[in-house]
């Protein structure tokens, strides 16, 4: 187990998957630590990825990373 640290974030970068012949990119900051009963933590991850496809467009996403 890791030890908990405040005020903490993470730098993060990743591609999405192939789909309909293209992917997007996304990349960002992690919010601050959010802590767990278990001791554990996670982080809230937002932002919109690159503009892609045969018909422009861009994604927006939000979740937990762990």
């Amino acid at each position: 187990m890791f030890a908990f640290v405040p005020d903490h974030v993470h730098e993060y970068r990743r591609t999405t998957t192939f789909d309909d012949g293209h992917v997007h990119h996304f990349s960002g900051v992690t919010g601050p630590p959010i802590p767990l009963p278990d001791g554990g933590h996670y982080h809230i991850i937002e932002g919109e990825t690159t503009i892609n496809g045969k018909i422009l467009h861009t994604h927006f996403y939000k979740g937990e990373a762990k």
